[in-house]
């Protein structure tokens, strides 16, 4: 934690005098405590509220202490609270029961100031750095989704602008395969404007690409400043696409198209001037 104050700490013993000296204890050092005295009330309590981490007795009248963390532990709100067990026993067995029941300490009684204060802070600290790396997992994860959304959607419309230029170099051919003068200019007259719009239409599509993918490597560059050693998940997705190559391969891809729509684009308008003027272009 961050600060002491934002921890809160459950203690549970039937004992009063033992809730009180932890209470005291506790609380000197900035911790918020809740005090349950029995297993029952404990459940009852994290239902509503759930603590940072629980100081757990474990032998306790009706419901001991080992019921009481399984019972935690079952369930998906309070499973991952960690459980300190304290006991006056320090026979091994309980030690063991304590750890295999999901427990992640054991202190024996009488207490020490010191050391509970020192297994207490060492549990928090653990409990805040994991929730931190399951933010930080959650982001990554979704950085994940939301960068494969968008070269998915790069890489649709790099497809659609292969098949216009498909389109455009059988329209292209469709051209040249005119003989005569006036079926030529009965073409011009009625499809070629439509068709000198596509090429614009296609341009500006071709444009918007290009901004989508500078603002995908300016992404990448920025998830690579932040996060050079990325998780193994991200670092073999990156190796698998080849993500350096597809980089500088994919500005120039772009650059090939409006070269290739350009040409064709130049292509049709001459082949209407020669059609137009044969006698002018062919003196020339």
């Amino acid at each position: 934690m961050n600060s002491k104050k934002l921890a809160t700490i459950l203690i549970v013993d039937d004992t009063p005098h033992n809730l009180q000296v932890l209470s005291v204890m506790l609380e000197s050092q900035g911790y918020q405590v809740k005090k349950a005295i029995s297993g029952q009330f404990a459940l009852q309590g994290v239902k509503l509220a759930q603590p940072d981490l629980i100081l757990l007795d474990v032998y306790m009248p009706e419901m001991n202490g080992y019921d009481v963390c399984q019972k935690l532990k079952s369930m998906s709100e309070t499973k991952d609270i960690p459980v300190i067990f304290i006991s006056a026993s320090d026979n091994v067995t309980d030690k063991v029961k304590a750890f295999e029941v999901g427990g992640v300490d054991y202190i024996i009684k009488p207490f020490q100031a010191e050391e509970i204060l020192v297994r207490v802070n060492n549990q928090l600290t653990l409990r805040s750095l994991a929730q931190q790396l399951k933010k930080q997992n959650a982001l990554l994860q979704k950085e994940i989704r939301e960068r494969q959304e968008s070269e998915a959607r790069e890489s649709e419309k790099i497809r659609e602008l292969e098949i216009l230029i498909e389109q455009l170099k059988s329209t292209q051919s469709e051209l040249l395969q005119l003989k005569t003068q006036s079926t030529f200019e009965q073409l011009i007259a009625e499809d070629l404007h439509p068709k000198i719009h596509n090429f614009q239409y296609f341009f500006e599509h071709l444009s918007l690409t290009r901004k989508y993918c500078q603002n995908l490597i300016h992404l990448v560059q920025i998830y690579n400043q932040n996060y050079p050693n990325p998780v193994p998940t991200v670092q073999q997705f990156i190796e698998e696409i080849n993500l350096n190559t597809l980089l500088i391969d994919l500005p120039r891809i772009i650059d090939w198209l409006q070269s290739e729509l350009k040409w064709m684009e130049n292509q049709i308008l001459q082949q209407s001037l020669e059609s137009k003027h044969p006698s002018q272009t062919e003196s020339g």
